[in-house]
Formats: C-alpha cells, structure tokens, sequence
C-alpha cells in the first residue's frame, strides 16, 4: 500500500492533481498564501479594484485577459511556497 504523499505526489506528476482552496486550514498552518493574500496579488498584478473575493477577482482576471491568467498566478504563488519549480495547471 502507498502512502497518502506518494499517492498525491504520483497524481502531480501525471497532471491529475487538483487543488482546491478553502478556509479549512489556516494559512498559518499551512505555509500556504490564503484566499484574501492571493486576491490582492492577483489584483494587483492585473490592475483590479482590491479587496473582493478570490471568486470574483478571479473571474475579472478571466474576463479582462484568459483562464489562463489565473492559473499560471495560481501555479506561481503556490510553487513559490511548496518549493517545487511548477505547480501543473
């Protein structure tokens, strides 16, 4: 039998993986960027209003350039604190 992390680290490096975020756990607790953190980067890097959602911030970035806009901030905010080279999206 494999373990849960090599199970998800096998999904990862097949693409299959999927991240999704919730106020389950705490950034703190984590290490991870929370919702409200990545929302005002993405903001920011696209010139949107701050302080809205992830959701809405991130249809606004999709609107205003493409999905893939949000994925590849997404990759690289989450990448940065996993310490991988590239998050798969």
């Amino acid at each position: 039998m494999t373990s849960p992390i090599a199970e998800l680290s096998a999904a990862f490096q097949r693409g299959t993986l999927v991240l999704l975020l919730g106020a389950d756990l705490p950034a703190a607790l984590t290490g991870l960027p929370s919702r409200a953190d990545l929302a005002r980067g993405l903001a920011e890097r696209h010139g949107l209003r701050l302080g809205q959602s992830l959701a809405a911030t991130a249809q606004q970035t999709v609107r205003q350039s493409n999905r893939f806009a949000f994925t590849a901030f997404l990759g690289e905010q989450l990448s940065a604190q996993i310490g991988v080279d590239a998050v798969a999206m």
